[in-house]
């Protein structure tokens, strides 16, 4: 039996065990296969820059407008010992930028996967594979990729799942209100397989997740109206035997849109589970977090069930961001969780909040790093890093074998174009030193960033990692560059 679990924000704490839902049973349809090697270029179909959507549009605002003074904290003096460490390596060529989408795309969503030497980037519209040697290959359209004609897609990701040897990938449909999963018939990101998994009606779906665990694919996401008016988030849970053999259909349930959560993110998980983990933040109260469990593998039945509630130190919206060389605001997003990893019993994620830096007096952007005990639900992490003078935003997070956490962020400053840093953590929440892994050549006007970076774990040498982010420059430009984790 598969047990999920949902961590979730809540104005309460202590444990619960409340039942939430029955999962819908449904079914995911095989729509294409196709060799990597066979797909064209992206096409001319032109899109404008996509709207921010948070849960409540007046309360961001209102947040935004005040630069998120509202209950930010004072950070105290780093006094870490300085480990672990993070080495900067090899940088890909050939990340994708503006200019390889042949669209008006923006901002860069973005998905990494690292797997038997190959690398993949998806980001927006476009993909690349590099291969062991770190050759790119040409760039692919995601509208061919995803087999989804001239619909309008959004919100790539893409990983590789040791346990299963496989490549996942998925993007959004607005116009069929689903989800385009592709799953990879063998260990290379070679041919794939390609199915459309239903996520409506009502809405449609923003920001969709992924993650995986022994038995299952699970995919979450927020729903909107047409209106842009928060709906709930729906999850899916799909059965993972069925995709990895490549069934012409996949069972699955789904749930929601629920209304009382937000952001709720599957997690990655990097050792073998038969529990699904999930994690989230509400950006609205950010005070309390808890984990829900599901119970059953479709087409048997699915149930969504509390289980922990843990205190968190309060989050509130980031203020935007002030860059080099021009008085254009960088948007900082909100609290909103973007990836969620789980290893050895511990959920490990990130959001942005505000905070006021040791030494400073002014609200900036900061990451806060948050791990839940998943036997216990007791906190193993609950602390905010934050630079003088300084914005940090954005933040991935992945964890190599020996336990060693790795983020990934934009920063930004008066004096610094948009860039891409890294910063090791250990298990305790013991920072390292961060390291600029590729700098912004220029600042980012476009009035949109972000939405979400990525970091992939070498499974053939975890104590590498490869990190994904945006990087300022003209329009807009990402950067890929790998890091050596050590304890």
């Amino acid at each position: 039996m598969t047990v999920l679990g949902v961590l979730i924000a809540s104005a309460t704490g202590g444990t619960v065990g409340l039942t939430v839902a029955v999962g819908q049973p449904s079914t995911a349809v095989l729509v294409a296969t196709f060799n990597v090697a066979d797909l064209p270029p992206p096409s001319g179909i032109q899109r404008g820059v996509l709207p921010f959507l948070p849960r409540d549009p007046a309360v961001f605002a209102a947040a935004k407008a005040t630069e998120g003074s509202s209950g930010a904290p004072r950070e105290r003096a780093d006094r870490s010992a300085g480990k672990p460490t993070l080495a900067p390596g090899t940088q890909l060529a050939g990340a994708i930028g503006f200019g390889e989408n042949h669209c008006a795309c923006g901002p860069p969503d973005m998905g990494l996967g690292l797997g038997d030497g190959f690398k993949m980037q998806q980001v927006n519209r476009a993909g690349r594979i590099w291969d062991a040697n770190n050759d790119p290959g040409p760039i692919f359209g995601l509208n061919s990729f995803y087999a989804t004609g001239n619909d309008s897609i959004t919100d790539p990701w893409v990983f590789f799942d040791a346990i299963s040897g496989r490549w996942f990938a998925g993007i959004v449909d607005g116009d069929s209100a689903s989800e385009r999963l592709a799953v990879s018939t063998s260990s290379d990101p070679t041919t794939f397989k390609v199915y459309d998994v239903p996520q409506g009606p009502p809405g449609f779906g923003d920001q969709t997740k992924i993650g995986v665990s022994d038995e299952v694919v699970a995919i979450s996401s927020n729903v909107y109206t047409e209106a842009n008016d928060f709906l709930g988030v729906r999850i899916t849970v799909l059965n993972k035997a069925q995709l990895v053999a490549g069934a012409t259909a996949i069972d699955t349930a789904s749930f929601g849109p629920i209304p009382s959560y937000y952001s709720l993110v599957p997690a990655q998980s990097m050792t073998s589970t038969s529990t699904q983990w999930y994690a989230g933040l509400d950006p609205a109260f950010a005070r309390v977090a808890r984990i829900v469990e599901t119970e059953g593998t479709p087409p048997a039945s699915v149930t969504l069930t509390e289980a922990f509630t843990p205190s968190i130190k309060r989050v509130s919206v980031p203020p935007n961001a002030e860059q080099k060389g021009t008085i254009t605001l960088l948007p900082t997003g909100d609290t909103r969780v973007d990836n969620v990893v789980w290893q050895s019993n511990a959920v490990i994620f990130t959001s942005s909040t505000a905070c006021i830096p040791a030494g400073d007096t002014t609200v900036r952007s900061c990451l806060r790093l948050l791990s839940i005990d998943t036997t216990t639900g007791t906190k193993l992490i609950d602390k905010n890093r934050s630079e003088s003078g300084t914005y940090l935003f954005f933040p991935a997070v992945q964890v190599d074998p020996a336990g060693t956490i790795v983020l990934a962020y934009g920063r930004s400053s008066r004096r610094l174009f948009p860039e891409l840093d890294a910063r090791p953590s250990d298990s305790a929440g013991v920072f390292g030193a961060k390291k600029v892994l590729v700098p912004g050549t220029a600042p980012n006007t476009t009035h949109r960033y972000g939405d979400y970076f990525a970091i992939a774990i070498d499974p053939s040498n975890p104590s590498q990692a490869w990190v994904a982010g945006e990087i300022g420059g003209d329009t807009w430009e990402t950067a890929i560059r790998q890091v050596t984790l050590a304890p």
